[in-house]
């Protein structure tokens, strides 16, 4: 649907403090390696459309009413950096 898709929120620490960062997934990716003839090992990265929460000083770009949390998805950040580890990860909702 058109008001709803699937979004993920990681807590990371950004210039030295702990922010939460809103994104919608783009790609999983799981990288399998081996570690023992016996053994597969995998890791699980979350490609992700970083939304800017600071595009407007004013409003911070995430605007929260202790009920819902309004972000402003005008504007991507961190389009470089896009990459996180599954468990670094909390699902959301958006609509």
């Amino acid at each position: 649907m058109r008001t709803q898709n699937s979004s993920v929120m990681a807590a990371v620490t950004h210039e030295g403090k702990t922010m939460e960062f809103y994104g919608v997934l783009r790609d999983v990716i799981q990288l399998m390696y081996n570690s023992s003839v016996q053994s597969h090992m995998s890791v699980v990265l979350l490609c992700c459309g970083w939304y800017n929460p600071t595009i407007n000083m004013k409003s911070a770009g995430i605007n929260d009413d202790r009920h819902f949390k309004s972000i402003d998805i005008t504007s991507l950040w961190y389009e470089r950096d896009p990459f996180i580890l599954m468990t670094q990860a909390r699902k959301v909702f958006y609509l």
